[in-house]
């Protein structure tokens, strides 16, 4: 460990002078700086923690694999925008944010790491074709925040059964659809869509979400926009104008700061439908970066009174799935079973979290990966 910091910087190096010159360094380099300040302590501090330093030795051994491409893929979007557009307010409060996002990952990682048999012992996992969504859920439940990677139809499909779904559940209350991929009139505060031409121009020309939105309201439930157009519109940048990352906009609308700033807007919101309706259940529809559990400032931090439930649909699972809750053989060949009788459907392999301290360890209470083979 002694070597590391040399071997930091052989690592940017290689990554790439040019990149750096312009963009901030990734989360895979924060943490390493992270674990060399925490491997220099003093020889009276390492030994009161001998024993918990050797299980974080066999932790960075781990992450080293694979050159930290866990934390890089969950977090390097907040860490891309153009340092050169920011002013020094903005970077000082990036910074420091940006270094709490990477600490809380290592945290939860090392966490799950020490706590790998008692949590993966307490995970729910099945294979399924149509799976009750409402079934995994506590009866108390009524703010329902689902995470997904965004433009993906089989996600789209999810959402519109789950609505359907909650609606079987529960005939006669009030459910609302709140979509970051429609906007707010921040004149207005919250507003309900009631025709589709208000669903139209509220995606603002957003094809692949105005047709989902458009399905959403079809279902009968109360559509409304939660992110704020001062951000939105700006990002409909043309090829001849500034590229998004290195735009002011980038930094109020991925940056750690900004994505902080939008959970709050739309929070407001949110919270808003409880004064109108108090009974309602609401269904938050938005990228998981936005609600998952392992993100700091996240939608269920800023909204835990309201005891949400939080939900990750994807094409595959995220990286630290496969090691921490890996799908037992048996579930995996009965999925494959089901598409080889019928390719054209899809297969839901399931990871439900009973346990809330496996949940923020996940990100989420429930992780749905869709798989279909035509």
């Amino acid at each position: 460990m002694k070597h590391l910091p040399c071997l930091l910087v052989c690592w940017l190096t290689l990554w790439g002078g040019t990149a750096f010159a312009q963009l901030q360094k990734l989360p895979s380099a924060v943490a390493r700086e992270i674990y060399a300040s925490a491997l220099s302590r003093t020889a009276l501090e390492r030994a009161a923690l001998r024993g918990v330093a050797a299980q974080r030795m066999q932790h960075l051994k781990q992450l080293e694999k694979t050159k930290f491409a866990e934390l890089d893929a969950v977090l390097s979007t907040y860490f891309l925008p153009d340092t050169r557009v920011a002013n020094a307010r903005m970077l000082a409060e990036n910074e420091a944010l940006k270094e709490k996002m990477v600490r809380r990952w290592v945290e939860q990682d090392f966490y799950a790491f020490q706590q790998a048999e008692p949590l993966r012992n307490r995970v729910v996992y099945r294979a399924e074709q149509n799976p009750d969504y409402t079934s995994f859920m506590p009866s108390s439940a009524k703010l329902i925040l689902v995470g997904e990677s965004h433009y993906q139809q089989l996600v789209i499909d999810e959402v519109i059964a789950l609505l359907y779904q909650l609606q079987d559940r529960y005939p006669g209350r009030p459910i609302y659809y709140a979509s970051e991929f429609i906007y707010a009139n921040p004149s207005v505060g919250m507003q309900v869509l009631r025709t589709p031409s208000e669903i139209e121009r509220y995606t603002a020309g957003n094809l692949f979400y105005w047709e989902a939105s458009g399905r959403a309201f079809d279902t009968g439930v109360n559509v409304v926009g939660l992110e704020d157009p001062e951000l939105l519109y700006s990002r409909n940048l043309s090829p001849n104008e500034t590229p998004f990352l290195e735009s002011e906009q980038a930094w109020k609308s991925i940056s750690p700061a900004g994505v902080r700033e939008r959970n709050a807007f739309w929070t407001e919101i949110i919270r808003d439908i409880y004064e109108e309706a108090p009974d309602a259940l609401v269904v938050v529809h938005a990228g998981s970066g936005h609600t998952n559990y392992t993100q700091l400032n996240a939608l269920p931090f800023m909204l835990k009174d309201l005891k949400p439930f939080v939900i990750n649909f994807g094409q595959a699972a995220p990286p630290a799935f496969n090691r921490y809750f890996p799908f037992p053989p048996e579930m995996l060949q009965k999925g494959k079973k089901m598409q080889r009788r019928d390719p054209y459907q899809t297969v839901r392999y399931v990871r439900f979290f009973p346990s809330k301290r496996g949940a923020l360890v996940a990100g989420c209470d429930l992780h749905v990966e869709l798989s279909r083979r035509k």
